[in-house]
């Protein structure tokens, strides 16, 4: 989905992207962006802030990265902790981890496996999951005039209530691949949602270390300030504990929406990073 007042004024404001559901059994994260929708659709002309948040950006929503994960993982009635896709794989073998199969540092390092049978198995290339191959197609479409319309992104899993931001191939906190004012954002604004949220903020290897995932391809290609929030305890939890964890995000998202302009102004380096843009 694509919310904003600019559809078909050839304009490009500054965009916000917010998927779901890249793991088969991380149900939380699609009604997480469904709540996104929600909060922006309803709030529009309603709420001040949205309204002028919808009328200044691009808020892009990609609701399931997985579908046929998620319902492989509630087929019956019950829950199966299906995590990969369901493309067949080396051996007739089911699922590639979508989130161990971007083109960043693909393979390398932690909690990422070359099994097919593995629930953590990278495929068989970097973007051999035709999921993976349409999200890249999208991000790469919003290049305009050489810039990446995207600026600022989440991708939801769960669980653990935390903010992370890159790099998850290593535990360095500035590698050679990412610049000294990219860690200090990241750090201020990892920090604020935190802050606003009630979550840890912390680098993506402090949980563990892992590879190819959407979250580092995103920063590490694409150049945009892209988080990972873990929603919530527990894969599966009661439809009551639903509401009140996407509630307790909202103004963390809206905070992030309202910095895609700029995301340098958060360390006071606006006027050398966004001039011009």
């Amino acid at each position: 989905m694509e919310i904003s007042t600019h559809l078909s004024d050839g304009t490009h404001p500054p965009a916000v992207l917010f998927d779901g559901l890249h793991h088969g059994l991380e149900h939380l994260s699609l009604e997480m962006t469904l709540g996104i929708m929600g909060w922006l659709l309803n709030g529009f002309g309603r709420d001040r802030a949205i309204t002028r948040l919808v009328s200044s950006r691009v808020i892009f929503i990609i609701f399931a990265v997985n579908p046929d994960g998620a319902a492989a993982d509630i087929a019956g009635g019950r829950f199966h902790a299906w995590r990969k896709n369901r493309q067949p794989g080396p051996g007739g073998v089911i699922g590639t981890d979508l989130n161990r199969n971007y083109a960043d540092h693909w393979g390398c390092c932690g909690l990422v496996s070359a099994n097919p049978a593995s629930a953590y198995y990278r495929g068989t290339a970097p973007f051999s999951a035709p999921e993976t191959k349409a999200v890249r197609a999208f991000i790469q479409s919003r290049l305009f005039n050489g810039h990446q319309q995207i600026r600022v992104a989440i991708t939801f899993h769960s669980s653990g209530r935390l903010v992370l931001w890159p790099y998850g191939y290593t535990t360095t906190a500035i590698p050679r691949d990412m610049r000294v004012d990219d860690h200090a954002v990241f750090v201020a604004i990892g920090r604020e949602m935190a802050r606003r949220n009630g979550y840890r903020p912390e680098q993506a290897s402090g949980l563990y270390v892992d590879s190819g995932t959407a979250r580092d391809w995103e920063y590490g290609v694409q150049g945009i300030f892209a988080f990972t929030f873990e929603l919530g305890l527990g894969a599966y939890q009661r439809s009551s504990a639903i509401a009140p964890e996407v509630a307790r995000n909202r103004s963390a998202v809206l905070y992030l929406i309202g910095l895609a302009d700029c995301p340098y102004r958060v360390i006071g380096r606006a006027l050398e990073h966004c001039a011009g843009i």
